[in-house]
C-alpha cells in the first residue's frame, strides 16, 4: 500500500516507531527493527518528504504493533532537505495530521500538497489546505463587518481572539492589505471560486503565516510545536543555520 510518513520517534537503542498515513486516509504505526542500526533494508531513515510502498510483517501477536516488513521509496523531494523553510512548512502539515489523527484526512491531497509545496502553487496550496481544514471543523472568520462597531472596514486589523477584522481604532489586531484581505474573503467563501492564478510575495505569506494557522489553533485550542519552528526560519531576523533548526525542531517532538 502506498504510504507517507507523517512521524517517526527513536525506540531502544537501534530501533524505529514509524507513524504513517496510509493511502485509506487510516494513520498506522509501525516497529522497523534495528533501522538506526543498519541501513541496508531502509536506507532513506523514513524520509518526511517523500511517497512509499509499504508492507506490513504478519503478525505473531494479536494487539503487538506491527512490524515494518518493507518500505521502499516510490517517489522523492530532496527538496524538503535542502531547504529549511519548505521543510518547516511540511512541518506544520505533518503535525497537525498527527495531533488530529482520530479525524479522517484525504491520503490524496496530502500526497498532492507534498508533490506541489516545492513549487509557486505548491505555497497557495499550503494556506488552502489550512483553510478547508478550518472549513472542515465548522469555523469561519467574520470578515464581512469590524467585530466591534459592526461597520464596513476600511483600514483592515485581524483578531485572532475574536476571530474576524476590526478597525484600528476599535481594536488592533494583525495588519490586512487589501490584497490579504480580498484572499480570504474568496478563499473562505462557500462559493466555488479559482485562485489558481493568484501569486503570493514573501510579505503576503508572512501575514498568512500570522492568520491562516493560529486562526485554526486559537478557536480548537491547539498548539503545534512546528509553528513556532516556521516562524524561526520565515523571519531572517531569527533564522537559524539550517542544521541547528533541525535539530532543535527534532528534539522539540520526542
Amino acid at each position: 500500500m502506498k504510504a507517507l510518513v507523517i512521524r517517526k520517534k527513536a525506540f531502544s537503542e537501534s530501533d524505529l516507531i514509524v507513524d504513517f498515513l496510509l493511502e485509506d486516509g487510516q494513520i498506522s504505526s509501525g516497529f522497523a527493527m534495528a533501522a538506526r542500526k543498519s541501513r541496508r533494508r531502509f536506507p532513506h531513515q523514513f524520509y518526511f518528504g517523500a511517497l512509499y510502498e509499504l508492507s506490513w510483517a504478519p503478525a505473531s501477536l494479536e494487539h503487538q504493533l506491527k512490524r515494518i516488513q518493507s518500505c521502499e521509496v516510490i517517489e522523492s523531494h530532496p527538496q524538503y532537505i535542502e531547504n529549511i523553510d519548505l521543510f518547516s512548512r511540511w512541518s506544520t502539515v505533518l503535525e497537525w495530521i498527527y495531533t488530529n489523527k482520530l479525524e479522517p484526512h484525504s491520503f490524496e491531497q496530502i500526497y498532492q500538497l507534498l508533490s506541489s509545496l516545492p513549487s509557486q502553487k505548491g505555497l497557495l496550496n499550503y494556506y488552502l489546505y489550512f483553510i478547508e481544514e478550518v472549513k472542515r471543523h465548522g469555523l469561519s472568520p467574520r470578515l464581512d463587518r469590524c467585530i466591534v462597531c459592526h461597520k464596513e472596514v476600511a483600514e483592515i486589523y485581524f483578531s485572532l481572539s475574536d476571530g474576524g477584522i476590526s478597525h484600528g481604532k476599535c481594536k488592533q489586531g494583525i495588519e490586512l492589505s487589501s490584497k490579504i484581505f480580498n484572499f480570504l474573503k474568496i478563499a473562505f467563501s462557500d462559493q466555488p471560486n479559482d485562485l489558481s492564478g493568484f501569486s503570493l510575495l514573501t510579505e503576503d505569506s508572512k501575514t498568512l503565516d500570522q492568520v491562516v494557522l493560529p486562526f485554526l489553533e486559537w478557536q480548537l485550542g491547539q498548539t503545534l510545536k512546528s509553528r513556532q519552528f516556521l516562524f524561526q526560519t520565515s523571519h531572517p531576523a531569527q533564522r537559524r543555520a539550517p542544521e541547528t533548526a533541525l535539530n532543535v525542531f527534532s528534539k522539540s517532538l520526542r
